[in-house]
């Protein structure tokens, strides 16, 4: 079998975790023919860095990347590559990830005092067990982050004297224990109490929690401020502040049903707005805390706070609660080094290609937008001795060599070395017009594409895709992105010289544009300063950098990076004078002026001038651009395999994940989830859900829960297929033999000389079907959801085989209702397995399902089956002249109401409706392959032929369909036999769904 050719377009951290994971899982190359296409001379995207030769060697970056202790899958990347890196001969950096990172566990937050003063709010977090990335047996669940807000409010208020005072007319379930201990405490005590599994939570005690969690609320605010805490205590206000923020949270999940649904259903609403509607004080909105959780994210369009309260509330939560090991961590060395360098070796030791130097210009669409057909690029560079080399070394600061990127291209390795001399490669607006522009092809250059760029970029470069595709459109109008800007300070003196803060701190909050700080003196080691005297110190600040508007469209305004540059310089100089003095006291003289000398500069320069040997940075390039987590965005984002075209997979930290915010545990997420998709595998992930079961769908596992809540007629379950179906007709007794007791084939009632009132049916042996029809399915499910839910979705494969027309035996009522019955039902994925088997009474069973294209291969403990399907014919709805009529003819078996036998041996009924008239149907040649009970022994092949008129023949079809909640008879009904189930669903629409043991 020929390899796939795997086009991966950028250069990022998910471009390149794409690229990693389909080697780990094609260790030979013998699936994958992979090449990745980059601008310029280096990887890392927004996390790129380049050592500067004539200034030490220094690193100069995009802005200040500072890990948390929740980022399990970029740990779990840097292991993994770090472990490859020793088996391909390689020595990782600083010898181990432990030694590469360094945990912090304290942070500062910034608050405005009166007189323009500032005051800092430092936060000291305990390190927790473990490690980020590695093997974890306990995650949180909505329930958990529930408890820990609940908890460490009442933890938090110990040392306060706070009287048990509750509301006038409190409820009656109170117990004399818990109104001696006043409300936070009783509410803690109830908490504790609870388990983890949201399915386990009643409606009994959401009631009393929030009765508890807003009394604790009023409870501790009129104590705090009786006794003048608030107005003269800084610690008895912040514990207010911190305890007022949680409850009001913990208030908002359970009256929005987060508990249940996750975070992402309260993510059309703004964060602050969300919580001042669960009676959060303004006081406490503008308070460091929530500031400095904004300015963490950038939070912020045209100066006014914007994000999805679903987005802030989680990444808030898994930041102070969800971390393994420290709360931070610092890089002892830049991304480049500990992640882009690594990665690239490993890759290319792999036989990854990197074809540098190419832009991406356009991705064009085929005719019928069904798949990427052309990619132009511009060859920015010719390379005189192909590949390009793009690494060199600096130190560890202990001897040992440490693989890095330049700050510009190696010019001696380039044809147009004289001409690149001033050339920003990188730019946006660069008037350097390329010495080549070919077009990659599918077929010759690529078969599957990975679009790696960040969302800023796409209003050129995915323009087709943008105009033809109604989600493209949608995503790039609601995904705002924001330009950032940088500035990295080296000094003359260590850093707490300057001022209070320890060395290694980490601050936000603070006065834009420059309003978070890392110290990362850490990293001085790596620079080479000889024969001059090193600096002492090593600070990072960053922030958002307004816009300046107009915004000229791509290379139209070859001044405009200059002119931005310039912009931002005289904000840092502006932001120097006027903020730098809060964070380092001794920064300034008695008379309140700037120290220049403290700034390190080699040439010596005097005043101001040392600023030019600084590095300062507007981050205005469209895919530099951060991506913004603004409400209502999460539902507009696309999931890496949800492009809505066949070759395409999204990587990169605008893609949909369990995060949704511009971080690299998010592009990892993303790119993981890309090779997931190309190679037809699950891989589990952390972080993925809000339920704390790592690698599995998002959405589907809080709906178990509420199946309870909605009746019997309401749709359980949605979701999108692509589906290959083999209608063949095999012996009647080989199908029969299928069926469980209770049923039989389906026969039409024939005329009998029994009394009228009779409901029997005669079915002479003469009239007997010698053959049955039977369908196999072979289908990629995707966005498969709670049909409560209007967003999120899992993606399995899923094989069935289905016997319609098929009766009841003994219940005369059912008798002349024809079924359908799925025997076997294969997948690849546990959820819908467990959902299936415990819900709607299926045979589903997990296999081993791989899918190349058009061609399946499945394993499980029944057999194996593999299929080969070829499309052919033109595509069309069933209404559309010249659309195979046989289609149409079969219609009404696939919309027959399905049966499954639950686990007491009763029946279950289910509606499954694929919205067939809407459906795209296309004929379809091929072979399949199987053994029984899939097919007799006798006649293991079926080989399909559209240009024949009897069986076997198959279809393709795209399609969105939903299924009914499942429900059960409870008795006999009178009348007339029920030629429609839809009928009977109605009569029996208050069907009892408790009786379903399943949970979560």
């Amino acid at each position: 079998m020929p390899r796939k050719k795997v086009a991966i377009l950028g250069g990022g951290v998910a471009a390149l975790s794409a690229a990693f994971e389909l080697t780990e899982l094609d260790p030979e190359g013998e699936l994958f023919d992979i090449t990745v296409h980059t601008i310029g001379w280096r990887l890392g995207g927004k996390g790129a860095v380049g050592r500067n030769p004539d200034a030490g060697y220094r690193a100069e970056e995009h802005g200040l990347h500072v890990w948390t202790g929740f980022y399990d899958n970029a740990f779990q990347l840097v292991d993994r590559v770090y472990a490859a890196m020793k088996e391909l001969g390689l020595e990782p950096p600083f010898g181990s990830r432990v030694n590469a990172f360094e945990g912090i566990n304290s942070c500062v937050l910034m608050e405005p005092a009166s007189r323009g003063r500032w005051e800092p709010w430092p936060f000291h977090l305990e390190p927790h067990d473990g490690l980020p990335g590695s093997p974890n047996d306990q995650s949180f669940s909505t329930v958990d982050y529930l408890q820990s807000l609940i908890r460490n409010s009442s933890e938090g208020t110990k040392s306060f004297d706070l009287a048990a005072t509750w509301p006038t007319g409190s409820p009656t379930w109170l117990t004399d224990q818990e109104v001696t201990a006043g409300p936070l405490k009783a509410a803690a005590a109830r908490i504790e109490a609870l388990s983890s599994d949201p399915g386990e939570v009643s409606s009994e005690h959401v009631a009393h929690l929030k009765f508890l969690i807003d009394a604790s609320r009023g409870h501790l605010k009129s104590n705090l401020a009786a006794q003048n805490h608030l107005a003269k205590n800084d610690e008895a206000r912040h514990a207010f502040i911190l305890c007022e923020v949680a409850l009001s949270i913990a208030l908002g999940m359970l009256k929005d049903e987060v508990l249940w649904l996750g975070f992402d259903c309260i993510d059309h609403l703004e964060w602050s707005e969300w919580m001042a509607a669960n009676g959060c004080s303004e006081d406490s909105l503008n308070s460091a805390l929530v500031r400095g959780c904004y300015d963490y994210v950038f939070g912020f369009v045209k100066g006014n706070r914007q994000v999805g309260a679903g987005t802030g509330t989680r990444i808030l939560l898994k930041l102070v609660f969800g971390y393994r090991g420290s709360f931070f961590y610092l890089l002892r060395a830049t991304m480049g080094e500990l992640i882009f360098a690594p990665l690239f070796e490993v890759l290319e030791k792999r036989k990854v290609k990197f074809n540098f130097f190419t832009r991406i210009d356009r991705i064009e669409l085929s005719a019928d937008g069904g798949s990427i057909e052309t990619i132009r690029t511009t060859t920015q560079a010719t390379v005189l001795n192909p590949p390009y080399k793009p690494l060199i070394a600096v130190t560890d600061g202990h001897g040992n060599s440490l693989p890095t990127w330049p700050s510009r291209p190696n010019l001696e390795l380039l044809k147009e070395r004289r001409q690149l001399r001033d050339v920003d490669l990188e730019s946006a607006w660069s008037d350097w017009k390329g010495v080549d522009h070919p077009s990659l092809k599918l077929g010759k250059d690529f078969d599957v594409v990975v679009l790696g760029i960040s969302l800023g970029a796409f209003a050129t470069i995915c323009e087709d895709l943008v105009d033809r595709l109604p989600n493209w459109k949608s995503m790039v109008d609601a995904v705002k992105t924001t330009a950032t800007m940088a500035f990295q300070a080296w000094t003359t003196v260590p850093t707490q010289d300057l001022g209070p803060n320890a060395p290694g701190t980490v601050l936000t909050g603070f006065a834009k544009p420059l309003d978070s700080w890392g110290d990362l003196s850490l990293m001085l080691p790596e620079e080479n300063w000889s024969p001059y005297d090193p600096p002492k110190g090593l600070a990072y600040f960053c922030g958002g950098f307004p816009d300046d508007k107009p915004v000229p469209a791509p290379y139209t305004d070859p001044k405009y990076p200059e002119k931005e540059q310039k912009r931002a310089k005289d904000l840092t100089l502006k932001w120097i004078k006027e903020s730098l003095p809060v964070l380092w006291p001794n920064i300034v003289d008695s008379k309140g002026a700037i120290r220049w000398e403290l700034f390190f500069d080699r040439k010596a320069r005097d005043g101001r001038y040392r600023l030019d040997a600084q590095y300062v940075r507007a981050n205005i390039n469209p895919s530099d651009r951060y991506v913004l987590s603004v409400p209502g965005s999460v539902y507009e984002r696309m999931r890496a395999d949800e492009s809505g075209v066949d070759n395409l997979y999204l990587a990169g930290d605008w893609v949909r994940t369990g995060i949704n915010a511009g971080c690299i545990e998010a592009a990892v997420m993303a790119g993981r989830a890309a090779a997931s998709a190309i190679a037809g595998v699950h891989i589990d992930m952390p972080n993925a859900t809000d339920f704390g079961d790592p690698g599995l769908p998002t959405a589907l596992l809080p709906a178990l829960d509420f199946f309870r809540k909605i009746s019997s007629h309401a749709v359980g379950g949605v979701g999108d297929i692509e589906a290959f179906c083999v209608l063949t007709s095999l012996p009647a007794d080989f199908v029969e033999a299928q069926l469980p007791d209770g049923l039989e084939l389906y026969v039409p009632r024939t005329p009998t000389t029994t009394t009228p009132d009779s409901r029997s049916r005669s079915k002479p042996k003469a009239s007997e079907p010698k053959m049955h029809e039977v369908v196999l399915i072979f289908g990629r499910q995707r966005n498969v959801r709670p049909g409560i839910l209007p967003f999120g979705g899992g993606k399995y494969f899923e094989i069935a085989q289905l016997i319609p027309d098929v009766a009841h035996t003994g219940r005369p009522t059912l008798s002349d209702v024809p079924f359908s019955f799925m025997p076997h039902i294969l997948l690849d994925s546990q959820v819908p397995v467990t959902v299936g088997r415990n819900l709607y009474g299926f045979n589903k069973q997990l296999a081993m399902i791989r899918a190349d294209g058009d061609s399946f291969d499945v394993r499980c403990p029944l057999g194996s089956i593999s299929a080969w399907f070829e499309r052919c014919g033109i595509p069309g709805k069933l209404s559309q002249p010249g659309t195979n009529e046989k289609i149409a003819a079969i219609r009404n078996k696939l919309e027959q109401p399905l049966v499954g036998v639950a686990t007491d041996g009763s029946f279950v009924y289910s509606i499954l409706n694929f919205n067939l008239s809407k459906a795209t149907f296309q004929p379809v040649k091929g072979t399949v392959q199987s053994s029984p009970p899939f097919v007799p022994k006798s006649d293991p092949t079926l080989t399909l032929d559209p240009n024949l008129t009897n069986y076997p023949w198959g279809f393709r079809f795209l399609s969105q369909w939903s299924l009914s909640l499942p429900f059960t008879f409870p008795g006999e009904t009178t009348g007339g036999p029920a030629k429609s189930l839809r009928r009977v669903m109605a009569h029996h629409s208050n069907a009892v769904l408790g009786q379903f043991p399943m949970r979560r």
